[in-house]
């Protein structure tokens, strides 16, 4: 389901592309958050024949490079999943710094929660199914709309090789 603001063609142009070169938008991630972002730079994306175009003002961008150089933007990180949101990988300062802003119920929700890899191939038919697994919920709903269920069996039938 595309994002309040944009549209499906759209929304899922964006996250096809993210994955294409490796970004991974956080599970909580609006594409509406990613266009107001990158509105911020003066860019616009839209759709043209069915292809994702970034333009600022009358010039046009290499759509991956793009938004690979958007996505490792630090005032930008915290749309996508980076290493260091894996908790455990945290030092000792940084998880007390996390609790008391946000409690230990909270602390403990995070770091039991799953850790999310930040270079999975969100869209990509053709993944592993080890890759297959470590998608959210939403990433999977997201694939099996794009691909279709036969994708998702054509995955499975991979782990029994």
């Amino acid at each position: 389901m595309a994002t309040l603001g944009t549209t499906a063609q759209l929304d899922s142009a964006l996250r096809r592309e993210f994955s294409g070169i490796g970004a991974r938008p956080k599970p909580e991630t609006k594409m509406t958050d990613v266009i107001a972002a990158l509105a911020t730079l003066g860019v616009t994306p839209a759709m043209d024949d069915g292809l994702l175009v970034l333009k600022q003002g009358d010039t046009i961008f290499n759509t991956g490079l793009a938004l690979r150089n958007f996505a490792n933007r630090a005032e930008f990180a915290h749309l996508f999943v980076t290493a260091a949101d894996n908790p455990h990988d945290w030092t000792t300062a940084m998880k007390l710094d996390y609790i008391r802003e946000h409690g230990a119920d909270a602390w403990a929700r995070k770091s039991n929660a799953p850790v999310l890899t930040p270079a999975v191939g969100v869209l990509d038919q053709n993944m592993s199914y080890a890759d297959y697994q470590n998608l959210t919920r939403a990433e999977r709903v997201a694939f099996i709309r794009e691909f279709g269920a036969d994708a998702v069996s054509r995955i499975h039938t991979k782990k029994r090789k």
